[in-house]
């Protein structure tokens, strides 16, 4: 990585913690930073770049307001910094800004008087600022999509360029004093404002959705140390798997919604 872009996540990386800082010292406000390191290697879309490898760090910046008792405002601000690898070999460092969110969260205590039963439901929308481009590399649509992957193509709202998100999640959470256990049903609607800088045989479709289901438990192994498990399923509808990988005609050229 180069001394500017090491600089520039220094930078970024003390404003996040900086923002922390002063929302701990207000109980209605709740922030979190988070640098993730990744590997992927995943398909990409275009004829000439079939396939993407990248290393590096999901970005992300959460922070929660609590309007009151049982709602809450949620932002969610993403951000990548990868190495991808070029078709010679070499890696090149990139960096790309995602589709920022701001989303309504109805939480639900004691779901069907159950004491340990946690429900919530959250509605948002997101702004289009996924950087893409440029056409000839495409260094910051696969950025994008390496982020993407790494989170297992189950947050297309925050890693598609050129659209305008909706969505919205429904969620339960179950604690038990040896046992816990959470699922999300994630619903993103994607519609498209403008033509994405892609090459001319990369087919976008002007909508997309991709629901989502992921589910989650851990339980104590022995003594302090404890286990988890989770499980995921994305959507098996045809326009959520072209817009979750690359699928071909019968002219060999990828289809699908072209991040």
């Amino acid at each position: 990585m180069s001394p500017r872009r090491s600089a520039a996540l220094l930078a970024l990386s003390c404003s996040l913690l900086g923002i922390a800082r002063r929302a701990a010292a207000t109980p209605e406000l709740r922030a979190a930073a988070s640098a993730d390191f990744t590997l992927v290697r995943a398909p990409f879309f275009t004829r000439n770049l079939p396939e993407l490898q990248a290393h590096g760090f999901l970005l992300a910046l959460d922070v929660e307001l609590a309007l009151a008792r049982t709602l809450d405002l949620r932002a969610h601000v993403p951000a990548g910094v990868f190495g991808i690898r070029q078709p010679a070999g070499a890696y090149v460092d990139e960096s790309v800004w995602g589709n920022p969110t701001l989303s309504l969260a109805f939480v639900m205590p004691e779901l069907a008087r159950a004491p340990a039963l946690t429900g919530w439901a959250e509605l948002g929308s997101g702004l289009p600022l996924a950087e893409q481009g440029p056409v000839t590399a495409l260094q910051k649509n696969r950025a994008l999509e390496a982020a993407n992957a790494a989170h297992a193509y189950l947050e297309p709202e925050s890693f598609t360029p050129a659209i305008v998100p909706a969505f919205v999640r429904l969620g339960a959470r179950y604690t038990a004093p040896r046992f816990a256990a959470e699922s999300e049903l994630s619903l993103p609607v994607l519609v498209r404002i403008r033509e994405p800088e892609l090459p001319p045989e990369a087919h976008s479709h002007r909508v997309g959705f991709l629901p989502s289901l992921v589910v989650t438990g851990s339980a104590p192994l022995f003594g302090p140390v404890s286990g988890s498990w989770r499980f995921r399923r994305n959507a098996s509808s045809i326009a959520a798997l072209q817009s979750a990988a690359p699928s071909f005609g019968r002219d060999g050229v990828p289809s699908g919604i072209a991040r």
